[in-house]
């Protein structure tokens, strides 16, 4: 594991370092234009070292960079970024206040890709804010942008939206998205997430009073987690 950590942190100064480079060689080449970019990288680097105060501000710079050079791409780009920063300090208005003005970009400029990476952290906000009306409308628009209907990022939205209605006491909703995100995880072998589903099919059909069904879902997520157990430690 400290292996691990100082390669991590290895790639971290390495990552500063080609920046640096790039930075001087803008410079260089009268081109400050990209200078822009190099910040939302930076801004990218401390993010995922946790260090939020400079991932704030390079971020910002980025902001900044990107309305003087008029690149509403990066705009967009830094402020879901700058989202990102406070959303993960659940700071969740300020970080729907940035994805919503990235949003609006996006949607300007038909930047889909940073459309449904916004919309993803807009509903994770709202979830996360127990705004569970907002957060639905917005998994049912990113439904209708995605395309992919079997990756990591849909089961995601399917276990979320199946728990927004279990909060809802909405079981028969619930129940058909938590079957969905069952078959998604089988086929993609996660079973850590096909033993969630099945465990809250489990509390749903016993919400219903159908009894014998919930002690099959819950036998189910009991053997999946027998058999991850062992598998992990044949391979400790």
């Amino acid at each position: 594991t400290r292996g691990l950590i100082y390669g991590r942190l290895a790639q971290f100064d390495a990552g500063f370092r080609e920046l640096d480079i790039a930075a001087r060689q803008a410079k260089d080449l009268g081109k400050e234009s990209l200078l822009g970019e190099i910040s939302l990288r930076r801004g990218d680097i401390y993010l995922a070292k946790r260090n939020f105060i400079d991932a704030e501000r390079e971020f910002k710079t980025a902001v900044d960079f990107a309305r003087d050079t008029g690149s509403s791409v990066l705009e967009a780009q830094a402020l879901g970024s700058l989202g990102l920063v406070w959303g993960r300090q659940r700071r969740f208005d300020e970080a729907l206040s940035s994805f919503r003005a990235s949003l609006s970009i996006s949607d300007r400029l038909n930047e889909k890709r940073i459309t449904v990476r916004t919309l993803r952290n807009i509903a994770w906000c709202q979830f996360e804010l127990g705004d569970w009306d907002n957060a639905l409308e917005t998994f049912n628009r990113l439904n209708s942008l995605s395309t992919a209907k079997t990756d990591l990022s849909h089961l995601d939205q399917l276990i979320n939206v199946g728990r927004i209605y279990q909060e809802k006491a909405d079981y028969s909703a619930a129940d058909k998205n938590y079957q969905e995100a069952l078959a998604v995880a089988r086929l993609l072998k996660l079973d850590d997430q096909a033993a969630f589903c099945l465990h809250n099919l489990s509390q749903i059909a016993l919400f219903r009073h159908d009894y014998e069904k919930g002690a099959h879902y819950a036998n189910q997520a009991i053997e999946i987690k027998k058999a991850t157990k062992n598998r992990r430690s044949e391979l400790v």
